[in-house]
């Protein structure tokens, strides 16, 4: 569950990584609208899921042990202050699954929970 906690920090964004040397892939800035997408893309990328392309059509992250994963977008949900959530469902290209990843305040994702 950690492994997916992580994982869909590092997908379920609208954050763009930019490279300024494109020879340099070392040095990665991240654009963004919302400064907040933009820290917690960076904590994921601290705990090794790491982006490495975006665009509408295509997320590409660098996982904890260094192998690129690609996963087509299939539908984008952008974040509302009426909604107060974002969500995107995806297409992992190496194993075909399609996954909905779904981040939000809390006082909307604990409707959305259900415990155990």
């Amino acid at each position: 569950m950690v492994r997916d906690l992580i994982t869909c920090l590092a997908l379920c964004h609208n954050v763009t990584p930019t490279f300024p040397d494109p020879n340099d892939t070392s040095t990665k800035e991240f654009q963004a609208s919302s400064p907040d997408e933009i820290a917690l893309v960076k904590f994921a990328d601290q705990l090794g899921m790491k982006l490495m392309e975006r665009d509408q059509q295509k997320i590409v992250i660098s996982n904890t042990c260094g192998v690129q994963e690609e996963y087509e977008v299939l539908a984008n949900f952008p974040f509302s202050s009426e909604t107060k959530r974002m969500g995107i469902v995806l297409k992992h290209l190496q194993s075909k699954r399609i996954i909905f990843y779904l981040k939000g305040a809390e006082t909307v994702m604990k409707e959305k929970v259900k415990p155990y």
